[in-house]
This record gives structure tokens, sequence and C-alpha cells, in this order.
């Protein structure tokens, strides 16, 4: 059957998050370091990637800060909690202010809105960055309906938030097709008979989502205009 609708995911599809994420973490501990909360950096890095892959939660975004893992991570040291939230809202404004926008996502989605298809975001987030990102590459005129985790109360590879999508779009699962870099989350889509593309891009390496992992029904190296013209020509 045709396609109708694309859904899109946005961390590690549209943006090196695993990057950002780096650079925020650093940011964070020189942060606390220069506070006098913590005495190692270092330390306080390794600390805060041990609570990070314990911990999990559908509202958790695990490259924006989490208060309570880094609430953890200072415990752990030994060293007084209280400046948790000043260390994470340093961490979101310091990382908001690296987005880039993605002129090639843009221009895809132009596109695809002029073709008739009907396009959504859908991913694990939480709704401040999600807000900060599509304010950055400037692209909620181009959608039909934005799905975030801490919102929607459930996640990817949850069905709840992909059947979510679906009814916001209006379309069967067999038109629909879902972008994306996960073959856990994002390739549980094809639980209902969505279709799924991995986006080759940006490689985070070891996957947080616990769950199947499934095989794509094609592969890009990046969302574009032509490679969505590609993919859709092909299903």
């Amino acid at each position: 059957m045709p396609a109708k609708a694309l859904l899109f995911d946005v961390g590690y599809t549209l943006q090196d998050d695993g990057m950002l994420f780096e650079k925020s973490l650093e940011h964070a501990g020189k942060w606390l370091k220069a506070k006098g909360a913590i005495s190692s950096a270092e330390k306080f890095r390794k600390a805060y990637l041990h609570f990070d892959a314990r911990m999990h939660s559908y509202k958790y975004s695990h490259v924006f800060g989490e208060e309570d893992i880094m609430r953890r991570a200072l415990k752990k040291l030994g060293a007084d909690t209280k400046p948790a939230k000043g260390a994470v809202e340093e961490w979101r404004a310091f990382q908001k202010a690296r987005f880039k926008p993605n002129r090639k996502f843009r221009k895809a989605l132009v596109w695809a809105r002029m073709e008739g298809f009907r396009t959504a975001i859908v991913s694990n987030d939480r709704s401040e960055r999600m807000n900060a990102l599509l304010q950055v590459h400037g692209v909620r005129p181009f959608l039909n309906a934005v799905i975030v985790s801490e919102e929607a109360g459930t996640e990817k590879p949850k069905k709840k938030i992909f059947e979510l999508a679906l009814r916001k779009l209006r379309v069967k699962p067999h038109n629909a097709v879902m972008f994306g870099d996960s073959p856990v989350a994002d390739g549980a889509a094809k639980r209902l008979g969505i279709k799924w593309v991995k986006v080759k891009k940006f490689d985070r390496g070891a996957l947080w989502e616990k769950g199947k992992k499934f095989s794509p029904d094609q592969e890009i190296p990046e969302i574009s205009r032509e490679s969505l013209q590609r993919v859709l020509a092909g299903l």
C-alpha cells in the first residue's frame, strides 16, 4: 500500500546527540567542580554514566540531563546533592546553545507536505528539549503532530506511542513509515505493520532501550528530500 504518513525520530536521527551528551556532561562536571561541589570532574562523569545506564523513565531524556541521576551521582561521590538542580539547569542551557538547524530535514519536510504526506515527530524525550529543537530546526509549521514521551505517558518501543501517532495522523499502519536510528525503539513500529527505515548518520553505540531488535525495511545515510524520494519510490 502507498505511504501516506511519515514519522520521524529526533535524537541520533536529526542530530549528533552522542556528541551533545558528552560535551554537556563534561560542562556540568566542570561547573560542579568550579562551585566546589566535587573534587574531580572525571569521577563525577563516571558516576553519572553509571546511574544513567541503570535509571530510566519515559519522562527522562538521556542526553538532556536528569536531576534524579545527578543526585545519585553526587551521593555516590559523597558530595552534597543540593547543587544537582543547578547543574542540570546549566547542562540544559549549555546544550540548547549548541543546537544546530538541520536544513536538509527542513527541506525534506517541506517537500513531503507539498506532496501530500502527513508528518509527525515521534520521540522519547523531554518536552522542553523538543520545543527548543523544533524552534531551532524551524519545522513545526510542516508537522501535523509532535508526540513526545514525556507528554504521551508512554515511549518507544511500546505500541501505544505509535498507535497515538497513527490516530493523530488518521492513517492505517500499512500507510505509515517510521524513520529513526534505533532497531529497538524505532524498529518496534514494525509490530504494528509500519515500515521502518534506519537512519545511519549518527551511531549512538549502546542502546538503553530494552526489547527486540528489528531489521529495517530500508536504510538511508541521513534524512533529506532525495533520500525520502528514493525510499518512498521503493516501498
